[in-house]
């Protein structure tokens, strides 16, 4: 597994600091409503506002374009953002009010800018707080 975070690889914990684990960003993104689907070696992902494909192709017949569309999105550069405000920001959303939203997005993104971090990295810490935070209330 690829990470800039160290202490999510040694303890599982996670901070606000760097790149999340692949296991944090699939259980992330999961909460956000993406559901997994196909076969024993071939795992895809159908984002929240798809409908999951009648026909899986297998093997040879799995072409990148498919690949691209029912996988994870990453959690790297500008085009994450579009990800987080578009799946992660509105489940957000319905956790906490409209007010704590704009000040939890704003903390997120001066503090990338001020530590000179990735925003896209420190929007998704802020988020996963609240997946957090639901997690352990319920």
């Amino acid at each position: 597994m690829v990470s800039g975070n160290r202490e999510a690889e040694k303890g599982g914990e996670m901070n606000d600091k760097g790149k999340p684990t692949d296991e944090q960003s699939t259980r992330f993104f999961e909460w956000c409503g993406f559901r997994k689907f196909g076969w024993i070696n071939w795992n895809f992902y159908c984002p929240p506002d798809k409908e999951i494909p009648d026909r899986i192709p297998v093997g040879a017949g799995v072409t990148r374009e498919f690949q691209r569309e029912y996988e994870l999105p990453s959690i790297d550069g500008i085009e994450a953002l579009g990800f987080l405000f578009k799946y992660a920001v509105p489940k957000v959303l319905e956790k906490i009010g409209r007010y704590e939203l704009v000040v939890l997005v704003n903390n997120a993104v001066c503090a990338a800018v001020e530590s000179g971090g990735e925003i896209a990295h420190a929007l998704f810490w802020a988020c996963d707080r609240v997946r957090e935070a639901e997690r352990v209330t319920i």
